[in-house]
């Protein structure tokens, strides 16, 4: 037994077919010319625009996914003080605190000593 979807769509076809037959017996054509056929041009072009709309969404999101799979999410818990002073240079220089500890660690350095050292930056 077929599933519902799968009559639906063969229900649709088929009402499709028997108006494009319908169409041409009243317009006297002897072959389909799709270009004539305003309901189904319309009706092509919604499908091609959501057809491509599908497949910009699944681009997308393998884009997200490829990028994902660099990113680090991190719980991080500081003492109050430090705390303080985060927000507070966060909002100094207008960045979320989240933010601000992206771009110390982006600039983080490991020296020969095993020393983790960040050059002086502004943060943007």
């Amino acid at each position: 037994m077929p599933h519902p979807d799968e009559a639906a769509d063969c229900a649709t076809r088929i009402a499709e077919w028997r108006r494009v037959l319908a169409l041409m017996r009243a317009e006297g054509w002897e072959t389909y010319e799709s270009a004539r056929d305003e309901t189904g041009s319309r009706r092509a072009a919604a499908y091609e625009n959501w057809r491509q709309g599908v497949i910009t969404r699944a681009q997308e999101n393998k884009q997200r996914q490829r990028d994902a799979v660099h990113e680090l999410d991190v719980d991080l818990r500081l003492d109050a003080a430090t705390g303080r002073r985060v927000r507070g240079l966060g909002a100094r220089y207008g960045v979320s605190p989240e933010r601000l500890l992206a771009q110390l660690a982006e600039r983080a350095v490991v020296t020969g000593n095993t020393t983790v050292t960040v050059p002086p930056f502004t943060p943007s």
